[in-house]
């Protein structure tokens, strides 16, 4: 069976997506399909702030895959962001992880492979390898399941030094940076040092001597960097480490990260996607980062990460061949909108009126800053829609913090209007978010625990009028729903 891409058809005077393979269409509700065509693409993109379980939906769908074809090849591919990202994804043995920069589906059994996004910290990348080998043995994670771009750039230890020292130097004028070294190493031009220089340099002592003088030249411009963000400011210092800015430390652990990495055959091609794709008997599950709220151009500035998040960087990212309409694109939202650290956020609530939406924050790094929580934002969900190319179904999740509320409310517009208005620059985004007033709507909250349910029409009504609310507000179906943080916890519609 061939795989052709994406079109509409209208049911009952709804627009809905089909994949077209052979003479007839069907729906592209992944969630719902019983099998799958010779090959299959398939995107999990965040449509807020970040944080809206794209990881553990990226486990889901791969899981699915599996049990819909049970010996094809599936490979899950960071496509944007770098190590910034927190993705938690629950083992069914009910052992956790938070992913960095390995691909969340990666633990499903078979052949899976993972692929990282071209923007990597070897550093990291060694210690989070460990760190799932030890957890979940080798039965489920060796390091032979991952693969890296030989064009990936590489983030050195410069570069999340100098991000943490100037978030510190700003003070309360702070970006909300999470301290990885991300924008830093995304500003650098020609400053950039690939995988395939470090992998080149091992066979070569020409080209070692020109990394190395390359490395030492970068690595003066950097530190001085670093001395005049001290000058500014003492809370910077406490970043600094001179080891941080050392050509030959650097070169010498990066240079013995690349041949592990050579030696075990990790690295591939620019256009190894492409390539499998065009092959068959294959499924790509293309897992984004962060939201697209987030994006560095239609985001509200400074507050925002520096790649492109959106689904269009698949293309960038995976080959001119597969194009958009070759990729199912979920969309990755919670019940309701949360971001970390500071920045604008329309419908904030305090803490201390709805405390269960705030548990299930990405732990484990400082710089994340504080987890907040808001009551969904049509306006914004709306919009970082819009942004994407195209969304073909939702994925709700955390519905079951919800449980606890008396009173859910939710925005389906501003003071100003329902839309977002177009066409606003980087700093006029970020204004409008700040003086925007919601107008919002409220209903009774169903005051019943919803973990257990296992059918859609078991729901409270209340939490089943929640999900028809937001389908309504979007014009987008939603597929699927999560009742907590394991596999076996999402559910179908």
């Amino acid at each position: 069976m061939s795989y052709f891409g994406f079109k509409s058809i209208r049911v009952g005077g709804i627009k809905l997506p089909t994949i077209v393979s052979g003479s007839q269409p069907f729906r592209s509700g992944f969630f719902s399909r019983k099998s799958l065509p010779f090959k299959s693409a398939h995107a999990i993109v965040g449509l807020g702030w970040g944080d809206e379980r794209k990881g553990a939906n990226t486990d889901f769908v791969v899981s699915r895959i599996r049990e819909i074809a049970p010996d094809r090849w599936i490979i899950v591919a960071r496509f944007s962001g770098g190590p910034n990202a927190g993705h938690k994804v629950v083992h069914p043995s009910g052992k956790f992880r938070v992913f960095n920069q390995v691909p969340s589906g990666i633990l499903v059994e078979g052949n899976t492979i993972g692929i990282l996004s071209k923007l990597v910290d070897l550093d990291l990348l060694f210690e989070e390898m460990r760190i799932l080998e030890d957890r979940f043995g080798k039965a489920l994670f060796k390091p032979d399941k991952i693969r890296i771009f030989e064009d990936s750039t590489i983030i050195l230890p410069y570069h999340p030094a100098l991000g943490r020292m100037e978030e510190a130097a700003r003070g309360d004028g702070e970006h909300g940076s999470i301290g990885r070294g991300v924008g830093e190493a995304e500003n650098d031009k020609e400053e950039k040092i690939k995988l395939k220089e470090l992998i080149d340099a091992l066979g070569d002592s020409e080209k070692r001597s020109a990394l190395e003088r390359k490395l030492t030249d970068i690595c003066r411009e950097k530190h001085k960097r670093a001395m005049q963000i001290k000058t500014r400011s003492s809370r910077a210092s406490e970043h600094y480490n001179p080891n941080d800015f050392n050509p030959k430390i650097i070169l010498e652990k990066y240079l013995s990260y690349a041949r592990f990495l050579q030696e075990k055959n990790l690295i591939i091609a620019p256009d190894f996607i492409e390539k499998k794709f065009a092959e068959g008997n294959i499924s790509i599950v293309f897992e984004g980062s962060q939201g697209a709220l987030l994006h560095p151009k239609y985001g509200p500035e400074p507050y925002v990460t520096k790649t492109n998040i959106l689904a269009e960087a698949i293309q960038d990212y995976a080959g001119t061949t597969i194009t958009l309409d070759q990729v199912e694109i979920i969309g990755s939202i919670r019940a309701y909108h949360t971001r970390h650290a500071v920045g604008p956020f329309p419908t904030e609530i305090p803490p201390a009126i709805c405390p269960d939406v705030l548990l299930d924050s990405t732990r484990g790094n400082p710089w994340r800053g504080s987890f907040r929580a808001g009551w969904l934002d049509m306006v914004l969900l709306r919009y970082g829609i819009g942004l994407n190319a195209r969304i073909d179904s939702l994925a709700v999740s955390c519905l079951d913090r919800l449980d606890t509320l008396g009173t859910i409310r939710f925005c389906p517009a501003y003071t100003s209007g329902p839309d977002f208005p177009p066409g606003l620059k980087k700093g006029a985004v970020t204004e409008f978010l700040m003086r925007t007033v919601p107008i919002y709507e409220e209903y009774p909250g169903w005051l019943r625990p919803t973990v257990g349910i296992t059918r859609y029409n078991d729901l409270p009504q209340g939490a089943a009028r929640h999900l028809k609310i937001i389908g309504e507000h979007t014009n987008h179906e939603v597929s699927a729903f999560s009742i907590g943080a394991g596999r076996n916890q999402l559910i179908l519609l």
